[in-house]
């Protein structure tokens, strides 16, 4: 592993350790300040809020600015300062603000090291699914210390873990490699001749792919944790669903440079939605964890295989002049638009459905979502890979 390799690996293994606690724990972090289903929907959805205005808003700004290592810094240690205030302020509007300004700063410096990291791929530097393999591993082992220490020290213990992972993150944003956007600000002033020049039939489609997709995993990731809790799972348990998905993510990364050998960009992301239609649909219909948590072997397709596809698809897809807002603007209708739909629909659902309701049937509306997104796989080409 060279030392660019390096650089990237400690990125994603901090940056996705303190993804483990968004999506693992926090939601039940929320109930445990009383707050209820729709409300924690609500909070969940501002991370989807997050990743639609931060990297977008970033990725403009640094077209301003000769470099990127002090701006990721300073966002790195705004994000830092913000959690902490959680100790402080425990309503529901409070957590409310504070946690989507949080990961407004936190989420916005993903888009940016994300184009570093895919250009590099390309060029041979580095291989992005190998360092990116590491944001899972540090995944897993966050939700398998933050289950141990629900269950030891009670939910509100691992905000102390967040701290620590966050203020870890500032001295590894300090590693990132700098970056000028001199080329890129002088080919690519507005976000009006942005859109103008990389409208297309297919980006479209895929980015429809790409947005129902996620919107089906956030209403997932919303109310997984809890479903679970529902079935009568403690810490420990919870905590192996979420790593046997990591586990299988792990295994695509390890192996995706190969199966591109064989297949194109546009066949993975069709299949790699297709399978995800069926793990939702195991999740609906059962009832027995085991069959739940084997399910989650199924990440490797819903999570895994279809983020590299999404990821090389949009840097094809996109003249060199325009990737870096790309990638920003894929993470926006993905993570941002198509997550926060997801959480909406969800929390609606789960207002309707009641406070006491079976959650499985929430699962539902996963498997309409991603089946939307299968359609609008299907209508690609795989001879629209490229710009």
């Amino acid at each position: 592993m060279n030392s660019r390799s390096l650089t990237y690996s400690s990125f994603y293994l901090l940056f996705f350790s303190f993804q483990g606690l968004i999506t693992g724990f926090f939601p039940l972090y929320c109930r445990n300040i009383g707050l209820l289903p729709f409300q924690i929907a609500l909070v969940s959805a501002s991370e989807s809020l997050a990743n639609l205005l931060g990297p977008l808003l970033l990725t403009s700004y640094l077209y301003q600015k000769p470099h990127t290592r002090k701006v990721l810094l300073q966002c790195s240690v705004a994000a830092c300062f913000l959690f902490f205030l959680l100790y402080c302020f425990k309503s529901f509007f409070a957590v409310l603000v504070i946690w989507f300004l949080c990961l407004f700063v936190h989420k916005s410096i993903l888009g940016v090291v994300d184009a570093d990291a895919i250009r590099d791929d390309v060029g041979a530097t580095i291989e992005y699914g190998r360092v990116r393999l590491w944001g899972s591993v540090g995944f897993m082992i966050t939700v398998f210390v933050l289950g141990w220490q629900r269950d030891e020290f009670g939910i509100s213990s691992t905000l102390l873990s967040g701290l620590f992972i966050l203020g870890l993150l500032c001295a590894a944003s300090t590693l990132v490699p700098e970056v000028s956007f001199e080329k890129e600000k002088k080919r690519a002033h507005t976000f009006k001749t942005f859109f103008a020049s990389i409208y297309s039939k297919s980006l479209i489609l895929f980015l429809l792919a790409s947005m129902f997709s996620w919107a089906a995993g956030g209403l997932f990731v919303t109310y997984f944790s809890l479903r679970l809790e529902q079935l009568g799972c403690n810490g420990k348990l919870i905590s192996l669903a979420w790593i046997v998905g990591v586990v299988a993510e792990v295994v695509i990364f390890v192996y995706f440079t190969a199966i591109e050998k064989y297949f194109s960009l546009v066949t993975v992301l069709r299949w790699s939605i297709l399978l995800t239609v069926l793990r939702w649909v195991l999740v609906a219909t059962s009832s027995s964890v085991w069959v739940i948590i084997l399910s989650q072997t199924f990440h490797a397709f819903s999570f895994g295989s279809l983020h590299l596809s999404s990821m090389k698809l949009m840097h094809s897809m996109l003249p060199s002049e325009h990737r870096y807002r790309g990638q920003a603007l894929l993470i926006a209708v993905s993570g941002g638009i198509g997550t926060l739909l997801g959480r909406l629909v969800g929390g609606l659902g789960a207002y309707v459905l009641g406070e006491k309701s079976d959650l499985s049937q929430l699962f539902w509306l996963s498997v309409a979502l991603s089946a939307i997104a299968a359609y609008f796989a299907y209508k690609l080409k795989p001879s629209e890979e490229t710009a």
